[in-house]
C-alpha cells in the first residue's frame, strides 16, 4: 500500500484484495456497493470513488454476477481525479430488477433475502462499507462511519450490523443519514468482520501506541510534579531555617545538626538524597529526612 495513501483508503484497498468467494456472499458485496453507491435507479447506476481499486472491484462484482464489465474513466483535474463507474439503460434495469427493486419505490431499502446468512451479512457490509464509507487515521482519532441519503437504508444497514453484535450510532450531517462507530474497539470489531483485518490489526497497534505514550506522559507529569514539590518544600525549609539562624544564631541548634542546617540554606533546591551525599558523613535519604524533622521543631 502506498505511503502516502490515507487510512481509509488502504482499509478500502485491503478489502479490493480479498478473493470474490461464494456466488451467495459475491452477490451480497456487490449489492451493498449498488445500495451505497452514488445512484442506483432502474434506468443508471453510477459509482464515484477516489480509490482505483474500488472501481475495479465494481467491475469485477458486476462482471461475475452479469457478464457486465463497465468502463471506469477517470475525472481530469488537480492530482488523481475520481474514478467514475457508469451502467445504463438495459443493463441497469437488469440488474435492478435482479435485487428485487423497482422503479414505484419511494425509498430504497435493503432486501433481506439477500443477505439472510451471517457471511453474506459481512459481505455486504463490506460492499456498503466501499462505496458509502469512510474511517479516520487512528493516530489523529477513531470515527468510523456509512453514510447515505436514505433514511431508510441507513436504518436498514444499522439492523444489518445490530444482528452481528455491533452498536453503531446514527447521525445526520449535510444532508446524509450516517451510521457511525466512535471507539477504537467498535471499528476494530467492524474492520474484522468486514475482512479488513490487517487494517484492524493496524488500529489496535496505534491504540497500544498511544496508550503507552499517554501513560508515558503520565508518569512524566507525575515526576515533575513530585520533583516540583521537593523543590518548593527545600525552598521553604531553607527560609524557615534562615529566619530562626538571623534571630537565634547558630548555637540554638543542636552541634549534630548544625552541618546540615548550613547545608539545607546554602542548597534549598537540593534533594534529600544530594543533601545526604554532602555531609561530611554521608547519610541515607531517610537519615536526612529523620534530622530535617528536628531541624524544622528547633524553627518552630
Amino acid at each position: 500500500m502506498g505511503i502516502n495513501m490515507s487510512f481509509s483508503s488502504e482499509t478500502k484497498t485491503e478489502l479490493c484484495e480479498l478473493p470474490l468467494g461464494e456466488t451467495c456472499c459475491v452477490t451480497a458485496e456487490f449489492y451493498g456497493m449498488l445500495l451505497f453507491c452514488r445512484e442506483f435507479g432502474e434506468r443508471r447506476i453510477h459509482v464515484v470513488t477516489e480509490n482505483e481499486a474500488v472501481a475495479k472491484r465494481f467491475r469485477d462484482l458486476c462482471r461475475s454476477l452479469f457478464s457486465i464489465a463497465p468502463k471506469i474513466a477517470q475525472e481530469k483535474g488537480r492530482g488523481l481525479g475520481k474514478f467514475n463507474v457508469s451502467i445504463s439503460g438495459d443493463d441497469a434495469e437488469r440488474i435492478f430488477s435482479f435485487f428485487g427493486h423497482d422503479g414505484t419505490q419511494v425509498s430504497t431499502r435493503v432486501n433481506y433475502d439477500i443477505v439472510l446468512p451471517q457471511c453474506c451479512r459481512r459481505s455486504f457490509l463490506r460492499g456498503a462499507y466501499l462505496t458509502g464509507g469512510s474511517v479516520t487515521d487512528p493516530n489523529s482519532g477513531y470515527h468510523l462511519e456509512i453514510a447515505t441519503s436514505l433514511f431508510n437504508l441507513s436504518n436498514d444497514a444499522a439492523d444489518v450490523m445490530a444482528s452481528l453484535g455491533l452498536s453503531p450510532k446514527h447521525a445526520k450531517r449535510g444532508g446524509k443519514n450516517i451510521v457511525y462507530f466512535k471507539s477504537s474497539e467498535e471499528i476494530e470489531d467492524f474492520l474484522n468482520n468486514i475482512g479488513a483485518t490487517s487494517s484492524a490489526f493496524r488500529l489496535m497497534e496505534v491504540k497500544v501506541m498511544k496508550d503507552v505514550r499517554n501513560r508515558a506522559n503520565r508518569l512524566s507529569n507525575c515526576d515533575s510534579f513530585n520533583i516540583s514539590r521537593s523543590i518548593n518544600a527545600g525552598v521553604e525549609q531553607a527560609e524557615q531555617i534562615r529566619r530562626t539562624l538571623d534571630k537565634k544564631g547558630k548555637a540554638h541548634f543542636p552541634q549534630e545538626l548544625r552541618e546540615l542546617v548550613l547545608l539545607r540554606v546554602e542548597n534549598p533546591e537540593a534533594s534529600l538524597r544530594e543533601l545526604g551525599e554532602m555531609l561530611e558523613k554521608p547519610l541515607s535519604k531517610s537519615g536526612v529526612s529523620h534530622k530535617l524533622r528536628r531541624i524544622m521543631e528547633y524553627t518552630e
